[in-house]
């Protein structure tokens, strides 16, 4: 009988252990997959707006706050668990984020210039 208890309470102390293994795993491809979905999303409205003001010509000294909330959100997608791939995208994609700026402050500074 003792034999058969200490059977059934090492079961349960695995089988609570299997299951904290797969609780982490689900919570790590939670943060890490589809908190990154999101980020992508935003990404892509922030600059799809960048896009539409290069198009139209508009005024680009109002993007500062746009500009901010790309940073944070490239900031947060650094800090989730990447394979070397996705690190060299996300790298690219800071130094292509870092382009446009400049773009955008170009922009900005000739249409200053010639009064428009």
């Amino acid at each position: 009988m003792a034999i058969a208890f200490l059977l059934v309470l090492g079961s349960n102390r695995l089988d609570k252990r299997h299951f904290s293994t797969v609780q982490t795993t689900v919570n790590s491809v939670y943060k890490d997959r589809v908190v990154v979905q999101d980020i992508i999303y935003q990404l892509n409205n922030i600059v799809h707006k960048k896009e539409l003001q290069f198009i139209l010509n508009d005024d680009f000294k109002n993007n500062t706050s746009e500009n901010l909330k790309a940073k944070k959100l490239l900031a947060d997608f650094g800090v989730t668990e990447l394979t070397t791939k996705e690190f060299k995208l996300l790298k690219d994609l800071n130094n292509q984020f870092s382009v446009l700026k400049g773009m955008e402050n170009r922009k900005a500074d000739s249409l200053v210039e010639f009064g428009v």
